[in-house]
């Protein structure tokens, strides 16, 4: 019986074409992307975000002010030396996929510290790069408490 299990193991392995053990798919690794990007905010680490973005990126905030553009770099140097974290969330993202371009949709919440700043939805763009998915383009909605939709988990360390 045993040996039965292992046949069978082994033969739908290699039925399923495509991802081993370890392996992300595109569209996890375009999150994981995104993810990262939140992680530099949270941790001020200038060198993760540059690493993330390509040279020319660009940002791009619509907030109550209006269009507030920003260049990658400049971005990633917001984030230097800061004594509170920035803790950026997202949930439900989309990923869309055609070859070395991808678009991830969603809502997002931040919090500066403790205190919950503001949400929106971010439109990353990204480019497949010899070093992995890149972020080409972000555009983001700012909107402030009540008109904003926190993160399903509740606050940052709540869920």
């Amino acid at each position: 019986m045993g040996r039965v299990i292992v046949a069978l193991v082994i033969g739908v392995g290699l039925a399923l074409p495509g991802r081993t053990v370890g392996q992300q798919s595109a569209e996890e690794a375009v999150i994981a992307v995104v993810e990262a990007l939140f992680e530099g905010m949270a941790s001020g680490d200038t060198e993760a975000l540059r690493a993330i973005m390509l040279p020319q990126s660009q940002l791009l905030a619509m907030g109550d002010n209006g269009p507030r553009w920003s260049t990658g770099a400049s971005f990633a140097e917001a984030f230097a030396g800061r004594d509170v974290a920035l803790i950026e969330r997202m949930w439900n993202p989309t990923v869309l996929i055609d070859g070395p371009i991808a678009s991830l949709w969603t809502p997002y919440d931040l919090y500066i510290g403790d205190r919950w700043s503001h949400c929106g939805t971010d439109a990353v763009q990204l480019v497949l790069t010899d070093h992995g998915w890149r972020v080409a383009f972000l555009i983001y909605t700012s909107r402030q408490p009540p008109d904003c939709e926190r993160h399903p988990e509740g606050p940052p360390g709540a869920g």
